[in-house]
């Protein structure tokens, strides 16, 4: 905003700087914040916290697995190769992607649209002048 030297409206950011201070920040500022960019792929599992504890949802079979807190302070279910843990992290990972997808498009592409713009700008040859309309 210093450089800018006008009000930041949105923030469109990859996991990277996904941290409280940022999140923290862009609200006293009134910034919308939007994480759009987590590597990986989707777990299997869909992982729902309900007051009851946690629903577990096998996504390529549809089944509903009951899941018990463990002593480790996990959440696991049981599956044909023995247990599955859950620790809170991969629950709050499960819920980040349930909000990401639930952006439209324009929000979603943003960040890898001006990522790849930038990209682009590094491989204009050095002979090719930019026409500035002077």
């Amino acid at each position: 905003m210093q450089i800018l030297e006008q009000q930041v409206e949105n923030c469109h950011t990859d996991r990277a700087y996904n941290s409280m201070e940022n999140v923290d920040y862009c609200s006293e500022e009134d910034i919308n914040f939007y994480l759009t960019g987590l590597q990986g792929a989707p777990s299997r599992y869909d992982l729902v916290p309900t007051q009851d504890g946690l629903l577990v949802t096998d996504t390529l079979t549809k089944e509903i697995i009951p899941a018990t807190k463990s002593k480790c302070n996990k959440w696991r279910i049981n599956t044909e190769k023995g247990y599955r843990y859950f620790a809170q992290d991969a629950i709050d990972s499960c819920l980040l992607r349930k909000k990401i997808s639930q952006y439209p498009p324009e929000i979603q592409n943003k960040r890898c649209n001006v990522e790849a713009s930038i990209f682009q700008l590094f491989f204009i040859p050095e002979t090719i002048k930019l026409d500035t309309g002077e």
